[in-house]
């Protein structure tokens, strides 16, 4: 080998052996929220979210005050993804005295529902007033993470809001608060206009499971609408309450497969002689409408069930004792030698 050669090969050899300098995420992070930039400023804020690592904390911070609505909304969600304990810091974001930008405002309501900071609530509250539907939309969502008693009147004045979807996000949230306080205005919305509001008052009330409002509970047994009633009848069942069984076993009429599934599954709670040879019998209807493909009559002699739909999905039955499955074809097969 010619000395040129061999110098050539040590200084391969020499490079190969000296490790390539590691890279520093978040100084690379860093130098971008130095960026003039806003667009860039915000790609830093979100690479710093991804390292995960708790150095960021103070810099995410300071990116709050960044002069750009669109770095400190990513610096507010991702501190919130991050949970890092900057409640206080949030909740004064809240306030429009504070932060004019309602899009921030609502990066902050956001995140103070991944903190689940109790002290956040008075300042969730106050913003259930925001100008801005989307902060009041944010901030209902975050109290219902809480479970805060304490918010549970203010959310209940928004039973009445004129947007239908308040209302729907305002329900939903007392029923993860599961306060027994608002067990009247749980009844009150089971009037609503809208079917889901009317489903979460049901699951409410189930929930706070108060015995003086079982009577108004029953009254979702005749709402129109079927799976209002079915959601009546599992929160009955669910309470000791057996009142929904004519409910359940009027459903398995319906067109609709998932209706009749789950009517079977609630009249499953039952377990009692009467329901056991009724569900038999629908495994029997369901079990022709998967292979005839027609309309069916079962129960005619009961006048239980006086036809079936065609439905490709339609769920079939199984029993075993008092428990419920739901299969296909396949599994009927496998199945009816054993149970019938």
């Amino acid at each position: 080998m010619n000395s040129l050669a061999a110098f050539l090969w040590l200084g391969l050899l020499s490079s190969a052996q000296t490790p390539a300098a590691i890279p520093d995420h978040y100084e690379a992070a860093s130098e971008k929220l130095k960026s003039k930039d806003p667009l860039v400023r915000r790609q830093g804020v979100e690479e710093m979210g991804v390292l995960k690592d708790a150095k960021v904390i103070p810099t995410l911070t300071a990116a709050l005050e960044d002069p750009h609505v669109f770095v400190r909304s990513a610096a507010a969600d991702t501190l919130g993804l991050l949970r890092a304990p900057v409640a206080a810091r949030m909740s004064d974001l809240l306030d429009p005295n504070k932060e004019k930008e309602a899009a921030v405002r609502r990066s902050a309501a956001t995140a103070l529902a991944y903190l689940a900071d109790p002290s956040s609530v008075d300042a969730l509250v106050a913003a259930l007033r925001d100008s801005d539907p989307g902060v009041r939309y944010a901030a209902v969502r975050a109290l219902g993470v809480l479970r805060s008693p304490k918010s549970a009147e203010a959310l209940s004045g928004l039973l009445t809001d004129p947007d239908v979807g308040m209302r729907r996000t305002a329900i939903a949230a007392l029923g993860q608060i599961r306060d027994p306080a608002g067990a009247d205005a749980f009844i009150k919305a089971l009037k609503d206009p809208d079917v889901y509001v009317r489903l979460e008052a049901v699951k409410a009330l189930g929930a706070v499971a108060l015995p003086r409002t079982f009577e108004e509970l029953r009254g979702g047994l005749k709402d129109e609408e079927a799976s209002v009633r079915l959601q009546t009848a599992e929160v009955l069942f669910s309470l000791g309450d057996s009142s929904g069984a004519g409910a359940a076993l009027e459903a398995l009429k319906e067109d609709k497969p998932v209706l009749r599934r789950r009517a079977a599954n609630i009249l499953a709670l039952a377990g009692d002689a009467k329901t056991e040879a009724v569900l038999k019998a629908a495994w029997k209807a369901e079990k022709r409408l998967m292979t005839t493909g027609g309309p069916v009559n079962t129960f005619d002699n009961d006048g239980i069930l006086e036809s079936g739909s065609r439905s490709q999905y339609a769920a079939t039955v199984l029993l075993d004792g008092t428990n419920i499955f739901i299969g296909g074809e396949a599994k009927i097969k496998e199945e009816q030698e054993k149970l019938f």
